[in-house]
């Protein structure tokens, strides 16, 4: 946490402002990385800058340095932090093997909450009983090996669901590849060449680090497809009517959002479902796992029991928001506005041949 912010402040009280209060806003994105990631924005107590100058004599270093301390207390409580960056892979495999109900799978708000809870619970151990926290962590991670022998990990359905869901899910999942490979595969062949030049590009221009990747990307898309867009409408209208070019060109942005989401799933899907479907058939060894899980989630449960009991949660359910919908609701919208425009245009284009006619 820098100073210049308190600087700031206390040089304003100084040059006879009153009542100069800085309220502390932390941001926590689910994927800041990725495109439309769901964000909670946090507020923090307000930071009364002439109490605190009042409060060291009117000593502006003294005052700097505290209201930078104060600062940095206050965010750290608005923000997903760790003290110890180094238990950070951690994150994940407690957000699975933390007990969880079905409403905070659906909402991306609870969610990035309880995460942040699961960070402030590790912070609190490991200042408090350090030794309980690594004993913790090492079989979590003894766990995560076991997964790995295996090809996979604690986030694995396999993990997560009992038999027949889990039959269910991963009969659904080779359904859903199949009925969506032909869609997909014509929105990677129509981008395939704007994608890569993005992503070879952007490294090249973007600020350093994540936060900056998706507004790189975007920037650097827009004037790309464009030409891309409009080379292909002139090459499909030099061989057929207008209609076709017009409808061909309205239908790529859903194939091309289409392809991303398919091939990163396919990835991962492919990635897991021959050693689930392995798994699935050794009962002996799956078996033996889950109840490694178990007894991890067992003693989970007590601390996160033994957190709550000096830490108790506080925060008011997340509203509903409308952002928050699913990829497929967007899509399904956007495919009945695109099949609407369509038959417009189609019908447009009859209704000019009858009056060429």
């Amino acid at each position: 946490m820098k100073s210049g912010a308190a600087r700031i402040a206390v040089q304003a009280v100084q040059r006879g402002a009153r009542d100069v209060r800085i309220i502390p806003l932390g941001i926590n994105f689910e994927r800041k990385e990725r495109f439309r990631s769901t964000v909670w924005v946090q507020l923090g107590e307000t930071i009364d800058v002439n109490a605190i100058l009042e409060t060291e004599g009117g000593e502006d270093r003294r005052a700097m340095r505290a209201v930078t301390t104060e600062l940095d207390r206050q965010l750290k409580r608005t923000v997903l932090h760790l003290d110890d960056p180094k238990w950070a892979p951690f994150l994940d495999d407690l957000d699975v093997l933390l007990p969880r109900g079905s409403r905070t799978s659906r909402n991306s708000i609870i969610a990035l909450r309880q995460r942040k809870r699961i960070a402030d619970a590790m912070n609190h151990f490991l200042r408090t009983d350090a030794l309980a926290a690594e004993a913790m962590a090492a079989k979590i991670t003894t766990y995560r090996e076991h997964l790995a022998e295996r090809e996979l990990t604690p986030q694995s359905a396999i993990m997560r669901l009992r038999r027949l869901p889990l039959a269910l899910r991963m009969t659904w999942d080779i359904l859903w590849l199949l009925f969506w490979l032909p869609a997909a595969f014509i929105g990677l062949a129509f981008h395939v060449v704007p994608f890569l030049v993005i992503r070879a590009s952007v490294p090249r221009i973007q600020a350093p680090g994540k936060s900056t990747i998706a507004l790189a990307r975007l920037g650097l898309s827009l004037p790309l497809y464009a030409l891309c867009y409009a080379g292909a409408w002139f090459a499909i209208r030099s061989y057929f009517l207008p209609w076709v070019a017009w409808t061909w060109v309205s239908l790529m942005p859903l194939a091309g959002v289409l392809a991303v989401n398919y091939w990163r799933r396919a990835r991962s899907l492919y990635a897991g479902w021959w050693a689930q479907t392995k798994l699935f058939w050794q009962t002996p060894k799956l078996r033996a796992l889950r109840e490694e899980q178990s007894a991890i989630r067992a003693e989970l449960e007590q601390l996160a029991q033994q957190y709550a009991a000096v830490n108790p949660v506080r925060e008011p359910a997340a509203p509903r928001i409308p952002g928050q919908r699913k990829v497929w609701v967007t899509t399904r919208w956007a495919l009945i506005v695109a099949a609407a425009y369509a038959v417009f245009v189609w019908q447009h284009s009859l209704t000019q041949r009858r009056d060429q006619e």
